[in-house]
């Protein structure tokens, strides 16, 4: 920007120049200084535009004396003795700062592959749970599986077994009607043979007391009376055996019926027994799948562990080769 009206880029120029021949450094106050107007920073920045903003040549060197030979020597000799103390000491220091830089990585990289060894025995462990929990589960799904079939198979079991009981005691029912009806019918007819042999006495007896009437009335009333009797008799002997017959189907009815019942309390027995152990077997399963689970989510807490360690330990490393590089350079 072009200077202040009051100040022009020739009043600049010999300032600047006036202080350059007095060995001053060339700034904006002291330009002002010489102009007696302007602004400092404003001054600056146009003697800058001037002389391609070049910095303020420095003073000239005043003329040094000159120091005697053996004192010129000394001097020599000790800026030599400090230049070799100062490189071996910067040596030295490097050296050392290596060493420690080496021995801090040395240091993280053997904590860090510690840290990765355990984390991969724990991974290995954590594996080896997962495996034997799927072996488990296999096993306990196999007797899960044997379990439902035996249940299924009691269950078939039992309602054959009890299929076959209703029939048994629908048969010994059917028996028992049959025996009942046959000796109420022979009741019937001892009942009605009873009656004609009363009959039969009644006329015999009549026929008997009766002095007008024939012998072979008689006679005839006596057979009659027989018949009556042996038909009485058969009838009785008929109704026992029909009883005897009915007794024999009642306990035969009976018995079916207790085995049928104690069949089927085995086989009751038996699908129990089934579904109970189906029931162990699926508590197994779910246990298995549950310590599974566990060792899968201990495994992936292991895995999220490492990485994050391997990432921790990377970083103090880096470090310690830059600051090694840094104190090297140095």
């Amino acid at each position: 920007m072009p200077a202040p009206v009051t100040v022009t880029t020739d009043q600049v120029a010999q300032a600047a120049e006036q202080l350059a021949g007095l060995g001053k450094r060339i700034t904006g106050w002291a330009l002002r200084g010489v102009i007696g107007a302007g602004r400092p920073d404003r001054l600056e920045a146009v003697w800058r535009e001037q002389k391609g903003s070049q910095p303020a040549p420095a003073p000239p060197e005043q003329d040094k004396p000159a120091l005697p030979p053996a004192v010129a020597e000394h001097l020599a000799a000790a800026e030599e003795r400090i230049a070799v103390d100062l490189r071996g000491l910067v040596g030295q220091a490097w050296r050392q700062a290596a060493d420690l830089a080496a021995r801090r990585v040395q240091d993280e990289v053997d904590g860090a592959r510690a840290r990765v060894a355990a984390l991969e025995d724990e991974q290995a462990e954590a594996a080896r749970v997962i495996e034997e929990a799927d072996w488990r589960a296999a096993v306990l799904q196999e007797e899960l599986d044997a379990a439902r079939g035996e249940a299924g198979a009691a269950r078939m079991e039992a309602a054959r077994v009890q299929q076959v009981a209703r029939e048994q005691a629908a048969a010994h029912d059917a028996r028992l009607a049959d025996a009942q009806r046959a000796v109420e019918d022979l009741r019937m007819r001892e009942e009605a043979a009873t009656r004609r042999a009363a009959e039969a006495d009644e006329a015999m007896s009549a026929a008997r007391a009766d002095a007008a009437g024939s012998k072979a009335y008689s006679d005839a009333a006596d057979s009659a009376a027989l018949e009556a009797r042996q038909e009485r008799d058969a009838a009785r002997q008929e109704t026992a055996a029909a009883r005897e017959d009915m007794d024999t189907a009642r306990r035969q009815a009976a018995g079916a019926l207790e085995e049928a019942r104690a069949v089927a309390g085995q086989a009751r027995e038996g699908q129990v027994r089934a579904e109970a152990l189906a029931e162990g077997a699926t508590a197994r399963a779910l246990a298995a799948e549950g310590r599974a689970l566990a060792a899968d989510e201990r495994m992936a807490a292991a895995v999220a562990t490492m990485a994050a360690q391997a990432a921790v330990s990377r970083t103090p490393a880096q470090d310690d080769d830059a600051g090694a590089s840094e104190t090297a350079a140095h």
